[in-house]
């Protein structure tokens, strides 16, 4: 297996995934910093020029929680292995890529990455991003106050994709420490082998 990726939750989420899993892997920097996603060749893989993307035996995939799922199915490990199970998991895969991920990325991108980059934070946007997340964060801090991870009492690949988000959103201004489910998920994440593997790129 090759993954290609940068350290950002997307592609932190694969790493942690394939670590979780114990399935050997080569890693691929594509520093988008410096635009390499942006080449022609990079292109032949994404012709999106977007990370991660996995390959595995000639099968090039893309989407980072379509990885997580296909992983899943591949090794039944760390996975649902009953339909109900299944759906439930990729009801938080798809909440975590369609409402999540957007308002987490942007808050950390406008609170931490800016800065560092000599831009100027967008306060509109972010007091947008805020607003939109307080639902998102209350209906989370309910669910992890009876469930020990997302999908029940176990780890799953469901947790290696909102461990990161939840990671990246709690170094911004959104204040998870009125949170206490939050607060304490996210320590549980951090607390993992894995997560000391999401910046070897």
């Amino acid at each position: 297996m090759k993954l290609y990726g940068y350290p950002t939750f997307r592609s932190q989420k694969i790493a942690i995934a394939l670590t979780e899993l114990g399935l050997e892997h080569e890693r691929v920097k594509i520093d988008l910093g410096v635009g390499e996603h942006r080449s022609e060749e990079f292109k032949e893989i994404h012709p999106l020029g977007k990370v991660p993307v996995l390959e595995d035996d000639g099968m090039l995939l893309w989407e980072s929680n379509a990885i997580l799922a296909y992983l899943g199915e591949r090794e039944q490990r760390l996975w649902p292995s009953d339909p109900k199970g299944k759906a439930d998991a990729l009801k938080w895969l798809f909440f975590c890529s369609s409402s999540l991920e957007p308002s987490a990325g942007t808050l950390w991108y406008e609170d931490v990455i800016a800065p560092r980059i000599g831009k100027e934070k967008n306060e509109e946007l972010i007091a947008e991003h805020v607003k939109k997340m307080l639902p998102m964060a209350a209906l989370l801090e309910d669910h992890l106050q009876s469930n020990g991870w997302m999908i029940g009492d176990e780890y799953s690949l469901v947790d290696a994709a909102f461990g990161p988000v939840l990671g990246a959103l709690g170094m911004s201004r959104f204040n998870i420490l009125g949170y206490p489910g939050l607060q304490a998920y996210c320590m549980l994440t951090k607390e993992r082998a894995s997560w000391g593997t999401i910046r070897k790129f």
